[in-house]
């Protein structure tokens, strides 16, 4: 009711009050900040869940991240969690799910990638690490939209060794240092969320690195 009434501060007043959160809790504090515009808060919520939540999001934890991505114009994030949520946790994407991405998508201004989205039938669309065309495209689309900005070369970084291709990762990394881009810029507006999805995705990278290296070994 708060979040409906735009009262966001007080509705996260009764939440966190609550003393058992159900996965309807958390989806109805995420449609909330999407409702009123503020996206990053709403991917802060997926994070908190992930690491405080005692279940584990959905389907409609999905909706609810992605529009409010598509509505603060957070692509990046958006593809991110998209990708955490259906390969991590198993979501199953369905319809509702790759209008959102139609949207993002066309955000980043990839429309053929949207269109062709949006023509397959919803059984037959994984847009996740295992097939991360989509993903690469993304980042570098992302790269030329905002040169001085880490998270899309962190990105691509991230597919790249996901799928197992460590050369293209030190590519990336040489792209990065020629361009100067060690750190995250304070000055970015939504730079708390991307600092920590862009050390999620890090995080990551390292660990798919120990696994490759502990399998050459073997």
């Amino acid at each position: 009711m708060y979040a409906k009434c735009g009262l966001m501060d007080m509705a996260r007043e009764v939440f966190d009050g609550m003393r058992e959160r159900s996965i309807v809790s958390w989806n109805s504090m995420i449609m909330g900040y999407g409702m009123n515009g503020d996206g990053e808060k709403a991917v802060e919520m997926v994070l908190d869940l992930e690491k405080h939540g005692d279940v584990e999001p959905n389907g409609a934890t999905l909706v609810c991240v992605l529009s409010a991505c598509v509505n603060a114009e957070m692509v990046l994030e958006g593809w991110w969690v998209y990708d955490r949520l259906t390969r991590i946790y198993n979501v199953e994407p369905k319809l509702e799910h790759h209008g959102c991405l139609v949207n993002l998508l066309a955000l980043a201004g990839l429309t053929r990638d949207s269109e062709e989205l949006k023509g397959k039938e919803t059984r037959s669309v994984i847009w996740t690490i295992s097939q991360p065309d989509i993903g690469e495209i993304l980042a570098k689309r992302l790269m030329r939209l905002q040169p001085s900005e880490v998270g899309p070369y962190v990105l691509l970084s991230y597919v790249h060794a996901i799928d197992g291709k460590w050369e293209e990762v030190e590519k990336v990394r040489g792209m990065m240092d020629d361009a100067k881009l060690c750190r995250i810029r304070k000055g970015n507006s939504n730079s708390s969320c991307i600092t920590k999805i862009v050390y999620s995705m890090l995080c990551e990278i390292g660990f798919e690195l120990k696994i490759s290296t502990q399998t050459i070994a073997i």
